[in-house]
């Protein structure tokens, strides 16, 4: 581009032109000009005449009508000018505010929900912090946001830190509004029946199950009192694994459930049944009956028992073993004893009578004859009763 600056300017304002520029002095004496040429037109020209004059870029100001400015940059020695502006910077964004949440509390162990947080200067890219903790986040409105919140966090009583940061450029953190986390406050549970309701004396380990109401994972089973470690299932159903040495003997259980504070409490008991197993005893007899004093069955063995013929014997039902026996005489059939439990009557077929003997050593006592009837021969008894308070 040559260095002589030929540029010529139109400038309409009300049907007024100025155009035409000369090429300035320090132009022709060869200068180069490297300059902002400002134009000024002010108090235009009368009587709707056009007028131009010559404008030195370094010094020059030519007044006319109106306010106009026009700035462009030349430049000599074959370079090329440029003109144009940087872009404007993008918007900043603002500071957050919170003004409140909903809900704004909650009783630890809780299930999940969703909080919505109201304020102000809320963006689409705002985000929700729990605890400092980016949380997954809803935009509404300009005033109001959604965040997810697990139930694992608010698995514990406490409180928790809520917060909304905008992006740069600009933004920032709103600061924390504070989210409280109540203790739980634990129902009363209720007990109703166990399965199985008994088990055998000596029976192996076993599964017992719960059956009640107002369980929770908290609650415990106690066995006579002692806790021991529980499965939860339902809010109706809990379960626990017995062991073989708890039920190694017969008799009774006393089964709760705990719930821990706050609120809580221990349920009434069901009661398990530990019973005496079945035990087989192979053993002949006539006639047995119960001492409940002494917990010994009496049999009253005949003559052609492989074992214990002619015998009265006492059999403990727990070991099924034969704790002792006593010759009876001949044939001991139907069996009776005293409501004390002191004394035996065994009936002896072979002998027409009828032998008591003392408890539980079976002592033989007193013997009973009871003869003989003409024609008929020895007599025996069919059936035997001991009179109530009679020995």
């Amino acid at each position: 581009m040559p260095s002589v600056l030929g540029v010529f300017l139109r400038v309409f304002y009300l049907g007024f032109v100025v155009r035409e520029r000369e090429p300035l002095s320090d132009e022709r004496e060869g200068k180069p000009l490297g300059a902002t040429l400002r134009l000024v037109l002010r108090n235009g020209p009368k009587n709707g005449k056009a007028h131009w004059d010559k404008i030195n870029a370094l010094s020059g100001i030519l007044a006319l009508s109106c306010l106009v400015f026009l700035q462009f940059s030349a430049g000599c020695g074959g370079g090329s000018g440029s003109s144009g502006g940087s872009p404007p910077p993008p918007p900043s964004n603002a500071v957050p505010a919170i003004v409140s949440l909903s809900p704004n509390s909650a009783s630890a162990g809780g299930s999940a929900f969703t909080l919505t947080i109201t304020g102000e200067n809320f963006i689409s890219s705002s985000g929700v912090q729990w605890n400092g903790t980016p949380r997954a986040t809803t935009f509404s409105s300009s005033t109001q946001l959604q965040a997810q919140i697990s139930a694992a966090d608010i698995a514990r009583s406490g409180s928790a830190a809520v917060s909304v940061t905008n992006p740069p450029p600009g933004g920032g953190n709103s600061g924390s509004a504070e989210f409280a986390i109540s203790p739980t406050s634990n129902p009363a549970p209720s007990l109703t029946s166990l399965s199985p309701s008994s088990v055998n004396a000596g029976s192996s380990e076993f599964i017992l199950t719960l059956n009640g109401t107002n369980f929770i994972p908290a609650s415990s089973i106690e066995w006579n009192r002692v806790a021991l470690s529980t499965t939860y299932l339902s809010e109706t159903q809990l379960e626990v694994q017995i062991p073989s040495s708890d039920v190694a003997v017969p008799g009774f259980a006393d089964i709760t459930v705990s719930n821990p504070a706050p609120g809580g409490g221990t349920s009434t008991s069901v009661v398990l049944t530990i019973a005496y197993g079945p035990t087989v005893v192979n053993q002949t007899a006539n006639d047995l009956v119960w001492d409940s004093t002494h917990q010994l069955i009496y049999l009253s063995v005949p003559s052609f028992a492989a074992s214990n013929g002619n015998t009265v014997s006492a059999l403990n039902p727990i070991t099924g073993f034969v704790q002792s026996s006593e010759f009876a005489g001949s044939e001991p059939d139907v069996l009776a004893i005293s409501d004390d439990n002191q004394f035996l009557y065994a009936a002896l077929d072979g002998a027409s009578s009828v032998q008591r003997f003392t408890l539980p050593g079976l002592l033989p006592d007193i013997n009973y004859s009871l003869g003989a009837i003409p024609l008929y021969g020895p007599t025996f008894a069919v059936d035997l009763q001991v009179a109530p308070g009679l020995r």
